[in-house]
């Protein structure tokens, strides 16, 4: 074998390398972009409103059988992600139908799957009491059971301090 020969074959071994290399980057680019495109795809909480004596917000599995209670239809839903921090995001509010179902979109990273987030829900319906209250967002995989029992709606929820504040600034500085 003459040096040329052994020199062509060497180039040929390093070329076969670094197009097996390339491959296994874009197969790794490939896999990484389906796990982050699916990991962000939009989490929806979904929930139930049902009739019950006592009220309460539970977090069941999907074929829990207190799912299949009477449900409430037109009750009000209003979601707020993190509402004691100092930045609470309000998810927005939706009314439950004739099923007592609701769905809300959370559009923050990590909803539903790795990343705890606190949740503030208020639900008002009429001639029923209201809920208010806090806490840990649901995985995916999850439902929340609303049960609301009939009666005078109740004191107001907690209030944002922060807006209360601002909104006071605002008052005094325009005297």
């Amino acid at each position: 074998m003459d040096a040329n020969h052994t020199g062509q074959l060497q180039q040929d071994h390093i070329g076969w390398a670094s197009s097996r290399r390339a491959v296994s980057v874009v197969v790794a680019c490939v896999v990484l972009l389906s796990l982050v495109m699916t990991g962000c795809s939009p989490y929806q909480l979904q929930g139930r409103i049902v009739e019950g004596k006592t009220p309460q917000v539970l977090v069941v599995n999907a074929n829990d059988k207190r799912l299949s209670a009477e449900p409430l239809e037109g009750a009000s839903i209003e979601l707020t992600l993190d509402p004691s921090s100092i930045s609470p995001q309000r998810l927005g509010k939706v009314v439950s139908d004739e099923n007592g179902d609701f769905v809300m979109p959370v559009d923050a990273m990590g909803a539903g799957s790795f990343q705890e987030y606190d949740l503030g829900i208020l639900i008002t319906a009429p001639k029923h009491r209201n809920i208010w209250q806090t806490l840990k967002l649901p995985s995916a995989k999850k439902r929340l059971l609303v049960i609301m029992a009939t009666g005078s709606a109740g004191p107001p929820p907690p209030q944002d301090i922060l807006k209360e504040s601002l909104q006071l600034k605002d008052r005094f500085m325009a005297q």
